[in-house]
Order: structure tokens, then sequence, then C-alpha cells
């Protein structure tokens, strides 16, 4: 789903999307111009959570601006805190811009380098991508392609074919083999899942239990992947 900023009402951004036929909602954002959400769907068909990305659009002269001004870097502090996933977008040729304005040429490309590499200080909640467009075009394309592809099914690597291990403390064993886990949670995720074959095609967060958070349960996911062989 993506949301538009009612700002953007003006511009023919909103045209070009009803032109590609793509669906949105007009509404005020707080932040950024445009946020695009999907809930991927997951194995066995189970849906995943939601994730969110948000974009900031600025042309070469905006973005220059706002550096000088200092808004660039409150409002990088403020994405990278409220979201997981931001992206600036910059329209158009940064050189022209610069040709158009007094600003030093290095300082303008170290500002790019710190948009992708700012991050709030409290705990570096989200990441912000920086990318570059010719046009408003190239921009509804962008956004057109984040919405499929935020629906599409997650792929996950096939997971492993087990061989049958009937003794449950055998079982348990192998489990001790992920690193960090621990003998006491790798007890509960196993009387959890019931076999070492359940937990080898389990999701993160089936396996979440007492004891085990999402960050075990990926390793225990990542553990029992294979890895894709090289062509």
């Amino acid at each position: 789903m993506i949301y538009l900023d009612n700002r953007e009402v003006p511009s023919d951004f909103p045209l070009m999307l009803d032109g590609m036929g793509i669906k949105y909602e007009l509404v005020q954002l707080g932040l950024a111009d445009i946020q695009v959400y999907g809930i991927p769907i997951k194995v066995a068909g189970s849906q995943g959570e939601v994730i969110y990305f948000v974009f900031e659009r600025k042309s070469g002269q905006d973005f220059i601006a706002s550096m000088l001004s200092g808004h660039l870097n409150s409002q990088l502090y403020r994405m990278s805190t409220a979201f997981k996933h931001s992206t600036v977008v910059i329209e158009g040729s940064i050189s022209q811009a610069l040709e158009l304005s007094d600003t030093n040429r290095n300082a303008v490309f170290s500002a790019m380098v710190g948009t992708f590499l700012k991050h709030s200080a409290d705990g570096e909640r989200g990441t912000i991508s920086l990318l570059m467009v010719d046009d408003l075009w190239d921009l509804a394309l962008l956004i057109k392609y984040t919405d499929n592809k935020l629906m599409e099914p997650l792929e996950r690597v096939t997971p492993l074919d087990l061989p049958e291990v009937e003794d449950r403390n055998s079982q348990i064993r192998c489990l001790l083999a992920v690193t960090g886990l621990g003998e006491s949670r790798a007890r509960a995720v196993f009387s959890k899942m019931g076999s070492l074959q359940a937990i080898a095609n389990a999701t993160p967060e089936m396996l979440i239990c007492e004891g085990v958070g999402l960050t075990s349960a990926k390793k225990i996911v990542d553990f029992f992947s294979k890895k894709p062989q090289s062509l």
C-alpha cells in the first residue's frame, strides 16, 4: 500500500502514479513524502511482519539548500529514529544544481555520504539509503516496484532434509551447535516444536518461546538453512 503526502497534490507525481495504474492514498504524513508498506507471505503461507519504507524526495537544489540550512541533519535524524527503512531520493543532476549555486562540491558529496551513514544516536534504530533518479517518472517507477516487491512472498532457503534421529536427547544435542543457544533454550525450542525436522522447517517467529527471542530464533533458522550453491 502506498501513502502519498497530500502536499504532493500540486506536483505531477500523483498524475504519474494514476497513469501507471498505481493505487495510493493521499494523507497528511508527518515525516517524509511517501510511505510504502507490505505484509509479505512467508513459508507455509503465513504472513510476515509489516514492512515500511519511507521516501523523502528532493531536487538537487533542495538537497543543497537543506544541507546549508541544517535542516537535512535534523530530518535524517528524525527519519532514522522513526523508521527502520528510509530513503532520500535526489531527482535530477547534482552537477547541474551545483552550477546554479556557489556551494563547495566536496561539501555536497560529503553530505550525500553522510545521508546513508546517518542513524539515530539512541540505538541506530533505522538506516537511510540514498538514491538518485533522473526525473519524477523514474521516481514513480521506483515506488511502483517497491510496492510490488513488498507484497511478494519472502523467499527462504530450502531447509535441510535431516536424517531421522529418534532419541530426544540426541536431537537436543544437535541444537547445541547453534552459537549461543545453550541447553535450557535448546530444550525449550524442542519442547515447543517436537522434532528437529520441525525446527529446521520453521520460521523465526514460530520458534519464539520462553527464553528464546527473535534474535536466537533467527540464528536457529540460519543454522538449519542450506547455503545456496555457487554456479
